[in-house]
């Protein structure tokens, strides 16, 4: 973009436009429900709050379980930090997640900007960035009220973007930073692999920059563009027809990408990114930033079907070419009157869209082609028998419902057999690890690389106990090694679950100390 074509905004122009961002970003965080949403996020409530209580990761079994990659292990990063505000705020881990993610949702938003402003020194391309970014289904999806350790990975990684840039001019300091960073999104979610990508793209510019104060040859730039287009289409169709990386079936995968995953966490907005991502690769003169942001979407292009995590990841990306082509439209309407109305007329109604399908999207969901009210929160009941439990349960219990057990035990904070989360489990002595057993990954597996070198085999397996027990009677259970494994004293039922074979003895034989209308709890002996 040319200088004179660039935005400059005044001053109070910009503390408005922060203001207004700001407000946006609290105002569509506003959840319609009482209590913390998501599955995976009551896991980390439960492990912060193990910190809490014992003072130490009890699931780091090996040095590699700080970064999730040895069996009975997360990454370690984010169970950490809450537990580390709750015991210096004294509030208590639910709302602590929810104030943490008002403050990563707002981090999102100043981290943008001056990422932005590192590919492109223009007001109007770095607030739409900022807002393109900061109020994407992708951002807020995991930004609002629940803590999974995607969360603070989608916050921190326009900071390390920025900070990676920043390293060419200040070696020491943002160096530094950036490393800091790495190691802490490495510790937070295993989509800090991704990285390495952003990292390769962003050195290799790097290298071929100081190649040219050694050689006098000059590749004409037309030959380079030529060369890149080859690469994306050589490192799109890799996954393709290898198979590596590829959720799926292959034809499947692509029409997902692009008409899916793509557009529903980046939003509308997205529409705007070929045409800034046409413009950047034969654009004439590009500035080492501008080279960089296409050496790295040229080596994140081939994840781009691991679709479960990209989805995530490459909006932050995305959106550098969201601001190009918006500018871009708005540069046009400069040439006349009549043009810029037009112009200014279709922005406006792009970014009106913009905020209401992600606000859509903050409430409700689709699938099958229906669409229903969002409805994976923690309800009240559950919260109550919660706090009830907290002050009038101890012992060890076990659930009916996986997903509600974990709600109730993240509240009350007594020991239960999760039925899933091995690491749950472990953190509160529920699991053994004396026979666990190891077996060696292939380094050339994807595997070994997602989930660390080591794979369990045999020994404590929380799900597969948990569907032991829930699929037999007492008398099985009574006459197999259960009995001496766990000392179960209470039994939490959720009324609108399956009733297992065991619940029929435990109703029959044990009595109801607590009953809200959903949830029951049973003191028993087992």
């Amino acid at each position: 973009m040319e200088e004179e074509h660039r935005f400059i905004f005044s001053k109070k122009m910009k503390i408005i436009l922060f203001i207004l961002l700001i407000i946006l970003n609290l105002v569509i965080r506003i959840p319609f429900y009482p209590h913390e949403q998501g599955s995976d996020s009551f896991v980390i409530h439960i492990l912060g709050n193990s910190i809490s209580e014992f003072g130490q990761a009890r699931w780091w079994l090996n040095p590699l379980s700080t970064f999730g990659l040895y069996p009975f292990s997360v990454c370690s990063a984010v169970p950490f930090i809450l537990s580390g505000i709750s015991q210096t705020t004294n509030i208590d881990m639910e709302h602590v997640i929810r104030l943490f993610c008002i403050f990563l949702g707002l981090l999102d938003v100043f981290a943008s900007y001056i990422m932005a402003k590192e590919i492109m020194n223009d007001d109007l391309f770095k607030f739409l960035v900022a807002f393109g970014l900061s109020t994407s289904p992708a951002a807020l999806n995991y930004l609002t009220w629940t803590i999974t350790t995607r969360a603070p990975f989608v916050g921190l990684l326009p900071l390390f973007v920025y900070s990676s840039f920043k390293c060419r001019t200040f070696k020491l300091r943002y160096g530094f930073l950036t490393i800091t960073l790495f190691i802490l999104l490495f510790a937070t979610h295993h989509l800090a692999y991704f990285l390495i990508s952003v990292v390769i793209g962003y050195f290799l510019v790097i290298i071929s920059y100081k190649l040219k104060n050694y050689t006098t040859i000059r590749i004409p730039e037309k030959f380079i563009v030529i060369a890149f287009v080859i690469g994306f289409l050589i490192m799109f169709a890799i996954p393709f027809f290898t198979g590596h990386f590829i959720e799926g079936s292959r034809y499947g995968a692509v029409d997902e990408l692009f008409f899916g995953s793509i557009p529903r966490y980046a939003g509308i907005l997205c529409l705007f990114s070929a045409g800034g991502f046409i413009y950047l690769l034969f654009k004439p003169n590009k500035k080492f930033e501008e080279w960089s942001l296409l050496f790295i979407f040229l080596f994140l292009t081939p994840f781009l079907y691991i679709q479960t995590y990209m989805k995530w990841f490459i909006p932050c990306f995305i959106f550098f070419f969201v601001g190009i082509g918006i500018v871009n439209v708005v540069n046009i309407g400069k040439l006349d009157e009549k043009k810029k109305r037009y112009a200014l007329g279709i922005i406006f109604v792009f970014l009106l869209l913009s905020v209401s399908f992600s606000g859509f999207y903050q409430h409700w969901r689709t699938k099958g082609g229906e669409v229903r009210l969002f409805e994976n929160y923690m309800k009240d009941s559950t919260y109550s028998a919660g706090v009830w439990a907290k002050e009038h349960m101890e012992g060890e219990t076990i659930s009916n419902n996986i997903l509600i057990g974990i709600r109730f035990f993240a509240v009350s904070e007594v020991p239960l057999m999760s039925g899933y989360f091995d690491v749950v489990d472990l953190s509160y002595g529920l699991a053994n690890t004396s026979d666990l057993k190891l077996i060696k990954r292939s380094i050339t597996s994807e595997n070994f690389w997602f989930d660390g070198p080591y794979a369990k085999k045999g020994g404590y397996s929380s799900k597969e106990y948990w569907e032991d027990i829930m699929g037999h009677s007492y008398s099985y259970y009574k006459s197999s090694k259960y009995p001496s494994i766990f000392n179960f004293t209470h039994f939490i039922e959720y009324k609108s679950g399956k009733k297992p074979p065991i619940l029929y003895y435990i109703q029959n034989n044990n009595f109801c100390i607590y009953d809200n209308g959903e949830i029951i709890v049973w003191k028993v002996q087992l």
